[in-house]
């Protein structure tokens, strides 16, 4: 499972008990298809949350995604093609994890897959894309994303009884309590991926042309130095946007 959205799956399915050992001998190991289900719909909750609070490492990862040449035309094509935005919109009275999650898995026939399905590019390919889906809109709509996921807070004890109506293992801390501490969890998991298994892709400064992007997520220009503009509530108001550019190997700042 060498793609992060993938990587992130696997181990939100191990925190509640999957995969679970079938078979002769038990030499086969399954995950159940309710597990799968709400495991995706925890996937997309944390790719709003990147998005939100950590729009520089959501967008590598959406880059780390795609296997394509970038310039200015790829990335508008992309934006084009992964913004959910307008169908959030048209379901305000729906969680935006739950609209963006595809068709439900529960409902086949033998209650389970092979574990070793969840890195297959048939079904893998499915859950990227919503992950980036929610990458995206988490970046271009970071007030919409807060709110909810404040609203998901709040009902963090209905969440646990839905795991455990299904059968499955849950834990009090599974999920932070808080926004911050939320954030603060989606860096973890970046670092642990890179550490584990890779390095993300490399952010390519085009994608601060696409006027979507550089508008509603990461900087507004104030006397010609970059600044952060809406994660600002997450990292230290002295730090500049080509301080943390820095840190993910962006070299300088364009305008357009």
């Amino acid at each position: 499972m060498s793609n992060f959205p993938s990587y992130v799956l696997a181990g939100i399915l191990r925190s509640v008990g999957e995969p679970k050992k079938s078979g002769f001998l038990g030499r086969k190991l399954i995950v159940r298809t309710k597990a799968l289900d709400l495991g995706i719909h925890q996937l997309l909750k944390i790719g709003v949350a990147a998005g939100a609070g950590r729009p520089v490492a959501a967008l590598r990862i959406i880059v780390d995604s795609f296997d394509r040449d970038w310039d200015l035309d790829s990335v508008r094509e992309l934006v084009d093609f992964i913004d959910v935005g307008p169908l959030v919109a048209a379901n305000p009275d729906e969680p935006p994890w739950d609209i963006m999650a595809g068709p439900e898995f529960e409902d086949l026939e033998d209650g389970h897959i092979p574990w070793k399905w969840l890195g297959e590019p048939q079904l893998a390919l499915h859950y990227t894309g919503w992950f980036t889906q929610a990458l995206l809109w988490g970046v271009l709509h970071r007030r919409e994303a807060i709110r909810a996921l404040e609203a998901d807070l709040t009902t963090s004890e209905e969440s646990a009884a839905r795991w455990k109506a299904a059968g499955l293992e849950t834990s009090p801390d599974a999920w932070p309590e808080s926004i911050e501490g939320l954030f603060e969890a989606c860096d973890d998991l970046v670092s642990d991926f890179e550490s584990e298994r890779r390095l993300l892709a490399g952010f390519p400064i085009v994608l601060l042309e696409e006027q979507r992007i550089s508008k509603h997520s990461l900087v507004t220009v104030d006397q010609n130095r970059p600044q952060l503009n809406q994660v600002s509530e997450t990292l230290p108001a002295e730090q500049t946007f080509s301080t943390m550019c820095s840190s993910v190997g962006i070299a300088h700042w364009r305008t357009v």
